[in-house]
């Protein structure tokens, strides 16, 4: 239980200390040309994705994008765990990797209690839970989605996310291509 414990932590520390790195621009990336897959592939280990529920698709031949794989594999499993958090169980989480107009773009969906309107954008709010996911996960701190967007941004990239009540979400992102 110490154990747990020490390491829930050491995740909130982390988290405000890489906060404050993308509010201060001062986010260190090394990017290198890789593929996405990979990066993919190490999220859903990170976050702990059961084999059962995964619904991996990936385009064939996609092109590598400049990433610093293991800043990009936590801003992924960030948005895999959350989709964890808030589906049912057994409920499949999509991910999936396609070319789109010389960028890489993916998509991580969950069949979950979907996400209000009103609350689509601030999301990535700092510290913002919209009042449904306090009721489902009220131990979570608002950081997660705006540490993922910040990172996602530091690799010169898009996140948003589409959602309505009681049909889950499905956060997208697109990457340059290297």
């Amino acid at each position: 239980m110490i154990d747990e414990e020490c390491d829930a932590l050491n995740r909130l520390l982390q988290d405000l200390v890489d906060m404050a790195r993308i509010e201060a621009g001062a986010l260190a990336t090394v990017l290198r040309p890789q593929a996405l897959a990979p990066i993919v592939e190490e999220a859903v280990r990170v976050a702990h994705v059961p084999a059962e529920r995964l619904r991996w698709e990936a385009a064939p031949e996609l092109p590598a994008v400049r990433a610093d794989a293991a800043l990009l594999s936590r801003a992924l499993a960030q948005l895999l765990a959350n989709a964890l958090a808030y589906s049912p169980p057994h409920s499949p989480i999509g991910v999936r990797l396609y070319a789109d107009n010389g960028a890489v773009a993916g998509e991580i969906s969950d069949s979950g209690p979907g996400i209000a309107p009103e609350s689509l954008e601030r999301v990535f709010e700092k510290f913002y839970r919209a009042e449904a996911a306090r009721r489902v996960r009220p131990e979570g701190m608002g950081m997660g989605l705006a540490i993922a967007r910040g990172i996602i941004q530091a690799h010169n990239g898009r996140l948003a996310v589409e959602s309505a009540p009681g049909r889950g979400a499905c956060f997208r992102f697109q990457l340059p291509a290297a």
